[in-house]
């Protein structure tokens, strides 16, 4: 599971990690919970990659009294549900972070943690998206999710599901790919060899209205 994640860059690394213009202000979102607009990384009508805003979560059952939001898509589920093995066919994205923040029972308190690369600035979490109805604008827009996959080893006492994250080599072939579970078995092959590194946060992380810089910068003993 990833319910929270941050990302605060300059335009400039932005644009050449992932090797695509950034126009918009400097991000410094530093605690992005389900339901915030996101950058993410698509193809255009051109194939090329560009940059779009969307919705951390995805609206299903629309319609009903309570409906489903879906901000985490469980990669062992695309064997299961066609409508997951939709969007891995034909709607892929990358969600770009600078870390992610997860939470480790200790007795009946819950620990939190970020989890960043140990090599590069960022992290490329493979996603997927679908158009929705806005009902608070009257348009139809743009929401996302975030495949989730088995926590690797060095990282499992934490927490038992992580992102999947994608290769910096690997970006192209998540975003261009015409045989989508292929490219989701390939992604599930390579992305236990991202390293990655951890260390404890301040509790505050876990309240949303919270956007500090030391969740992402500072780091607990």
């Amino acid at each position: 599971m990833c319910g929270r994640y941050a990302l605060a860059s300059s335009p400039e690394l932005l644009a050449e990690f992932f090797d695509t213009p950034w126009s918009d202000p400097a991000p410094a979102l530093f605690n992005i919970s389900p339901q915030s607009w996101v950058p993410v990384l698509v193809l255009d009508d051109e194939g090329q990659r560009a940059w779009q805003w969307m919705r951390w979560s995805i609206p299903l059952g629309s319609g009903t009294a309570r409906p489903i939001h879906l901000f985490n898509m469980r990669a062992e589920s695309v064997k299961e549900k066609p409508f997951a093995q939709t969007l891995i066919q034909k709607k892929r994205c990358i969600l770009p972070a600078s870390a992610y923040y997860e939470w480790q029972p200790d007795g009946n308190a819950k620990v939190p943690w970020r989890i960043e690369a140990a090599e590069g600035p960022f992290l490329a979490f493979a996603g997927v998206w679908k158009n929705f109805f806005d009902t608070s604008t009257g348009e139809e827009r743009k929401a996302c999710a975030i495949v989730t996959c088995p926590a690797t080893p060095a990282i499992r006492h934490l927490h038992d599901r992580m992102p999947l994250v994608l290769p910096s080599g690997f970006m192209d072939n998540w975003l261009n790919s015409s045989e989508g579970i292929k490219i989701l078995k390939k992604a599930l092959e390579l992305y236990p060899r991202v390293p990655l590194k951890y260390c404890k946060v301040n509790t505050k992380v876990g309240n949303s209205r919270f956007n500090a810089p030391e969740f992402l910068f500072g780091q607990l003993s």
